[in-house]
């Protein structure tokens, strides 16, 4: 006899210990599927119509930035976008993850503008010829956007800043638009490139020479936000902007 039973005894004991074990994680400290719901519809015009294929395209872009997430459901129906996500999760990054355009834009500034105030943002821009100062909208709507997030690779990653405590997102274009943007960044170089991400600047550095293809976005961020910034520039942006709505049903 081998010992505390048979081969075929041990051998089921054995798989009734994995089967509990299994059902534990499921039920007990494991993922118990969507506790909370996010419902996001486009935010357009009334008189806009938003075809099936480009709401296909949003929820892409969402299952991207949030692969990473565990417990992760969603779901699109005619209108809107369903996400769901654990109880404990929370509920206002996902909200910002999921409503964020990711419009992500390389503009270069006229010659008679100059950023006010470098070390903070909002940065505040003044017009040198007048002396009057712009709004970023009004500032932008001068430059030229010449580069986008379409023509980065999907490889930015977060690296340490200069200083302790800050960092710095690390972007890539893709091997095609190298050539083009080094040729841009040599000739013009001493000019303003304003790095904007849905219309808000991020920085705004002086061309110093030429750039082959590589920067870093350093915008006073904390690790959690340049982490959410990679996951957004490494997607493609929205077809449109995404607003909460209230539930058109139960989950």
């Amino acid at each position: 006899m081998v010992p505390g039973g048979s081969v075929l005894q041990q051998t089921r004991r054995l798989r009734l210990a994995v089967l509990v074990a299994a059902l534990w994680v499921l039920t007990g400290c494991g993922y118990r599927g969507p506790g909370q719901y996010l419902e996001l519809a486009p935010d357009v015009p009334p008189a806009t119509t938003v075809s099936p294929q480009e709401l296909d395209q949003a929820a892409s872009a969402i299952r991207l930035r949030l692969r990473g997430e565990r417990g992760v459901q969603l779901t699109v129906q005619p209108d809107r976008i369903r996400v769901g996500f654990p109880t404990k999760a929370n509920r206002q990054w996902f909200i910002h993850m999921c409503t964020r355009q990711g419009v992500l834009e390389f503009v270069l500034m006229p010659e008679n503008l100059q950023v006010l105030r470098p070390e903070s943002l909002p940065l505040g821009w003044e017009d040198t010829r007048t002396r009057k100062e712009l709004t970023t909208e009004e500032a932008l709507k001068q430059g030229q956007v010449l580069f986008t997030g379409a023509d980065l690779a999907p490889t930015a990653e977060v690296v340490p800043g200069a200083k302790p405590g800050d960092w710095e997102v690390r972007f890539e274009l893709q091997e095609a638009r190298k050539p083009d943007f080094a040729k841009f960044t040599r000739n013009n170089v001493g000019r303003l490139l304003a790095i904007a991400l849905d219309r808000e600047v991020l920085m705004a550095p002086v061309i110093r020479s030429e750039i082959p293809g590589k920067g870093v976005i350093s915008a006073q961020m904390t690790r959690g936000e340049a982490s959410d910034l990679a996951l957004i520039l490494n997607a493609p942006s929205f077809p449109f902007p995404l607003k909460e709505v209230a539930p058109s049903q139960s989950p």
